[in-house]
């Protein structure tokens, strides 16, 4: 009866250890998958596998397709100071670690000394014995029946690692795995997104200069030669100080594109003269329109309260509605520029009466490089994004932009702006 009460307790034991094992995996799994970076998700492993693995390093080696080299990409310890750390590499082929993914099966090593004087070419393994570890724990990592890496648990005693470790990585692989390639993958798309940034910026800052120059010395030949050209040689010149000015915008469109994209967009209200702002954008507007006989007309009140928004920001705002109404507008026809208060925002509305859009086509203006079947009607271009760059610069005060339009009754754009009155002084 003894024996049989004795082993009754033994198996309620093993079942309150196996409960609390389940639970402690469980809470394991949901917090490597609360990373969304690898680093992120390594530094859950690192903090949460404790009490599960023994270790005081674990390392991370991600498999290089291409080079056919696998690649230390990542590792932490406790106390240690570590030899073979991010940027070591070594061909996979032919390898102990090619074995290892060959059978699928974590391995084993609980003596290094003994396997480092067995395998005198190992330098990884030398590297970490150097560290002061003496057994470790190799698992391979698979993501969609793919090998991406590996996984090294290391501790400083000899004889670490049991089959009982093997089996518990086994129950985490899985979701280790993948957490490792979703975070592998999230972290090249970050890297990339970085990278075009920079690269926009640079290619943005070259492209200002290079048109600057060509700007500058237009604009002298067209002073010096006023009155003096030939019509067509004047008009080539004219020509080419419009084309310089549409590569600004369309340059400014796509650096704001890349800020909005990366949600680095930012603005800097202050106290603004929303009248002297609306006639700013106006002259810019009659500049624009005068090229292509257009009349620019003007409804806004005398005067206006001040409002807090940044001028540089929605001054791009009005200059893409008018440069656009212009640019759709055919020649003799106008485009009218209004604002007025309404209650606690302020309504600022550009209109045309070009061709107007269809019905089904208008959800492509907010869209990346959305465009519609109705083409400017002087050939200009257009990269498909001043509407959207506008949507992003208006959401960024909190305000909302829309758009009222048919075939045949023009467009009207509509943008609505918190007042915000600014306080005196």
């Amino acid at each position: 009866m003894d024996t049989f009460k004795s082993r009754i307790e033994q198996l309620e034991a093993e079942l309150r250890e196996h409960s609390l094992r389940e639970a402690r995996l469980l809470s394991v799994i949901e917090k490597i998958n609360s990373g969304l970076s690898l680093d992120e998700v390594l530094e859950h492993v690192f903090s949460s596998f404790h009490g599960l693995i023994p270790f005081d390093r674990i390392g991370v080696a991600l498999i290089d397709e291409k080079a056919g080299t696998v690649h230390a990409h990542w590792a932490k310890s406790r106390g240690i100071e570590l030899k073979m750390s991010r940027g070591y590499s070594a061909p996979l082929a032919g390898s102990s670690l090619q074995q290892v993914l060959e059978t699928g099966e974590p391995r084993v090593l609980n003596d290094l000394e003994e396997y480092l004087r067995e395998h005198p070419a190992s330098h990884s393994t030398r590297l970490i014995v150097e560290e002061g570890l003496r057994s470790s724990l190799t698992c391979p990592l698979f993501a969609m029946d793919r090998p991406v890496g590996f996984i090294f648990f290391s501790s400083s005693r000899k004889n670490a690692y049991s089959c009982n470790h093997t089996e518990i990585f086994q129950q985490l692989s899985g979701t280790l795995s993948g957490a490792i390639e979703r975070g592998r993958l999230y972290q090249e798309l970050y890297e990339a997104k970085l990278l075009r940034e920079r690269l926009s910026r640079i290619i943005s800052h070259e492209l200002k200069n290079a048109l600057w120059v060509i700007q500058t010395g237009v604009a002298v030949l067209k002073r010096f030669a006023e009155g003096l050209l030939p019509a067509k040689r004047a008009q080539v010149l004219s020509s080419m100080s419009n084309g310089c000015e549409t590569m600004n915008r369309l340059i400014d469109d796509l650096v704001e594109f890349d800020l909005a994209c990366a949600g680095r967009l930012t603005i800097s209200p202050k106290s603004v003269d929303l009248r002297e702002l609306l006639d700013q954008a106006a002259h810019s507007g009659q500049l624009l329109a005068k090229r292509k006989n257009i009349e620019l007309k003007v409804d806004v009140p005398g005067s206006l309260p001040k409002v807090e928004l940044d001028p540089l920001r929605i001054g791009q705002v009005l200059s893409n509605l008018l440069s656009n109404a212009a640019k759709f507008s055919t020649p003799g026809s106008f485009v009218c520029l209004s604002a007025e208060p309404d209650g606690s925002t302020v309504r600022i509305a550009v209109s045309d009466n070009g061709p107007g859009i269809p019905a089904a086509e208008v959800p492509k203006l907010f869209q990346e490089f959305g465009k519609t079947s109705i083409r400017p009607t002087g050939g200009e271009r257009s990269t498909g994004l001043g509407l959207l760059v506008s949507r992003h610069l208006v959401e960024a005060h909190h305000g909302t932009i829309g758009v009222e339009t048919a075939p045949g009754r023009g467009t009207k754009v509509t943008v609505v702006l918190p007042l915000r009155q600014a306080e005196a002084g």
